[in-house]
């Protein structure tokens, strides 16, 4: 019984101290004077609240309020700010929603860690998580935050029953709702589908979330999925207008691919990323090994769900599927200190990237986005 109340205890105070430095940041003058972004919060807010209240009377085309998107994440963020309207206006609930989510996210990375290695290295992978400036910063990612928490349950509740026979439903039933938030998840497949020990059980996996795409409400309303796939592709297609000619395609490729490895998350106005310069000391200057093998799997399979997603400038906070394999591989490094089976030099790469990362920072952080574009309309 005394055991069980601290393992409570444990977890409520690290859910606390992760809930702590969020709130710090994001609801008080620390944002103001930092000077920190976020993208289209007034929007998504509007977006949630019109569909929430469009359902709520029985009228399902609100599911269509912003097709390029799935409906949970808009549909969370309106039922939680009207929920919260009497104590707090819409954007400052909105914001304590999403510093909610994440410390949850960061109970599944000490879960996780403690499974995959021990409870030190569960400890180490929540601190590195939990107190990441760039972790900290993407926590206002309104649609990515709450994916990257539905995303990390499937891949706990997989770890965690990896020795039992049976079908995982409930992890699929959470990678459906991290689908209905994000259709972008389905880059992060694979590094799902490494927690499953059989073929067969990856292909009937493949196969339900195949068939889970099909449950969205938004294709089963009227020119739904019509709408929706037009959308998306005028969104995708506008991304790459700044091209001029298949010649500045050719030089552009390997440049963005290197962009996207090294430096993709450097923004102005964003906290750095210091994850990655962590794991180039521990890599390069420790000259340790890459640890855990599932956890340099799983960082580096998040890491090409990234480099390939469909924009000629992929967004900073995309990168936050990233921060969750990456504290976990860096604290398996810090325990285990083992050379791995395989040696994945895309990680490594990302590692080296950092130094450029906070080269970039003190000098333009723009200055990697603007050679791109320039590159591009040439």
């Amino acid at each position: 019984m005394l055991k069980h109340l601290m393992k409570v205890l444990r977890l409520t105070c690290l859910f606390l101290l992760a809930f702590g430095i969020r709130c710090l940041v994001w609801l008080t003058d620390v944002r103001r004077y930092l000077g920190l972004i976020e993208y289209d919060g007034g929007a998504y807010i509007s977006w949630g609240r019109e569909m929430f209240s469009r359902v709520c009377r029985g009228d399902w085309s609100g599911f269509l309020v912003n097709p390029v998107h799935p409906p949970l994440g808009k549909l969370m963020i309106g039922a939680f700010t009207y929920l919260m309207d009497p104590m707090l206006d819409p954007y400052r609930s909105a914001t304590l929603l999403m510093c909610v989510i994440s410390s949850i996210t960061s109970i599944l990375v000490y879960k996780i860690g403690s499974i995959m290695v021990n409870e030190r290295c569960g400890l180490i992978a929540w601190t590195v998580y939990s107190f990441d400036p760039f972790s900290i910063h993407w926590t206002i990612a309104w649609l990515d935050t709450p994916a990257l928490l539905f995303i990390t349950l499937t891949q706990y509740l997989l770890l965690n029953g990896r020795k039992r026979s049976c079908f995982p439903v409930l992890a699929l039933a959470f990678y459906y709702l991290a689908l209905l938030t994000k259709f972008q998840v389905i880059l992060f497949l694979p590094a799902i589908l490494i927690f499953l020990n059989a073929k067969r059980e990856r292909a009937a996996f493949i196969l339900a979330v195949l068939i889970s795409l099909l449950l969205n409400p938004q294709f089963m309303l009227s020119g739904g999925f019509e709408k929706v796939v037009l959308e998306n592709l005028s969104l995708t297609s506008r991304s790459f207008q700044a091209l001029r000619s298949s010649y500045n395609l050719l030089l552009l490729i390997p440049i963005e691919f290197f962009y996207r490895v090294c430096v993709g998350y450097v923004e102005a106005n964003v906290l750095p990323y210091l994850s990655p310069l962590i794991l180039f000391y521990l890599l390069f200057w420790r000259k340790s090994g890459l640890g855990n093998e599932l956890a340099a799997k799983w960082f580096l399979l998040t890491l090409v769900g990234v480099i390939i997603v469909p924009r000629l400038l992929v967004q900073g906070y995309y990168y936050v599927y990233t921060t969750v394999p990456i504290s976990l591989l860096i604290s398996s490094i810090t325990i285990h200190n083992k050379p791995a089976v395989r040696e994945h030099y895309l990680v490594k790469l990302f590692s080296i990237g950092s130094l450029l990362s906070v080269t970039s920072l003190f000098l333009n952080p723009e200055c990697w986005k603007t050679l791109l574009l320039f590159i591009a309309e040439a």
